[in-house]
C-alpha cells in the first residue's frame, strides 16, 4: 500500500520504497538530461542539487536489505556521472568533492539530521506520548537512525 508516497508492506519491508525513489531518480535524470544537455556544469549541478538530490521519504527507512539501498548509491552515482558527461563506472567519489556535490549517503544523512529534532519537537500527542516514554529509546527506527549518523560506513 502507498502511503503519502511510502511504500508500506505487510513485512514491513522498505525495499519497495527505496527501489522507487531510484527508478524516480533515474527519471529525473533522464528528464534532466533531454533538456537541459546544452547547459553549463555549474547549471547541470544545481539541477541536480535541485531535482535529484530530494530523496522522499528516506528518513523512513529502517528495515531494508543491502542490496536495495546499495541500488539507490550507484543509481545517484551514475546518474551524477551521466549528467556529467562522464562513463557510467567512473569514480563518482572523486567528482563529488571535486564539484562539492554530497554523495546519497550524506544526503540521506542530512535528511535524519533535520528530521529527528522536527520529531522531537512534535506538538502531535501521539508523537509527544511516545518521545516521553522509554520508547524513544527502545525504538528500532530511532537506533537505526542514531546508527546512520554517527557509526561510519552504517549503510551496509
Amino acid at each position: 500500500m502507498k502511503y503519502l508516497g511510502h511504500f508500506i508492506s505487510n513485512t514491513l519491508r522498505d525495499d519497495k520504497s527505496i527501489l522507487h525513489q531510484c527508478r524516480q531518480l533515474y527519471a529525473r535524470h533522464y528528464t534532466l538530461l533531454r533538456k537541459f544537455y546544452m547547459c553549463s556544469t555549474e547549471m547541470k549541478l544545481t539541477l541536480l542539487r535541485t531535482f535529484c538530490s530530494p530523496i522522499y521519504t528516506a528518513q523512513l527507512w529502517w528495515n531494508y536489505i543491502v542490496a536495495s539501498i546499495h541500488k539507490l548509491h550507484v543509481a545517484y552515482n551514475n546518474v551524477f556521472c551521466l549528467l556529467l558527461n562522464q562513463p557510467k563506472h567512473c569514480n563518482a567519489s572523486t567528482m563529488f568533492v571535486e564539484y562539492h556535490v554530497p554523495d546519497s549517503k550524506a544526503v540521506i544523512r542530512n535528511l535524519l539530521y533535520k528530521f529527528m529534532p522536527r520529531l522531537d519537537a512534535s506538538c502531535n500527542k501521539l508523537v509527544i506520548a511516545i518521545i516521553n516514554t522509554d520508547l524513544k529509546w527502545q525504538s528500532r527506527i530511532r537506533r537505526h537512525w542514531i546508527k546512520m549518523l554517527y557509526i561510519h560506513n552504517s549503510f551496509d
